[in-house]
């Protein structure tokens, strides 16, 4: 069947950050610890469902994962202020950079 449907371009297409291409070629060949990757991890979709915020860091391949409230950027903030906490004066060293996409939560 052929797909009689038209795409159309978003033209109006918001952009909430920067792009991963900007990030930093010493990020990308993995050779320096505390650049991180951040994500969520939705289950059904649904309003009830759980949400998994998911760090992973670059060079060692370390992985997190954090239950979180919702999918909103406050509850993400939340789960940043209570790593920061547990880390305390160590954050800096370990947290260089985290890199997200461009989805609303992060915004």
């Amino acid at each position: 069947k052929r797909n009689t449907k038209t795409r159309r371009a978003r033209v109006n297409k918001r952009i909430l950050g920067r792009s991963i291409d900007e990030r930093s070629p010493r990020i990308e060949s993995r050779k320096d610890f505390g650049h991180w990757e951040c994500d969520l991890v939705l289950g059904h979709k649904t309003k009830d469902d759980d949400v998994l915020l998911t760090l992973y860091e670059r060079k060692t391949r370390q992985f997190f994962m954090i239950k979180i409230e919702d999918k909103t950027s406050a509850s993400i903030m939340k789960a940043f202020d209570k790593l920061r906490e547990y880390y305390g004066s160590k954050w800096n060293q370990i947290f260089k950079s985290i890199t997200t996409d461009n989805g609303s939560e992060f915004a």
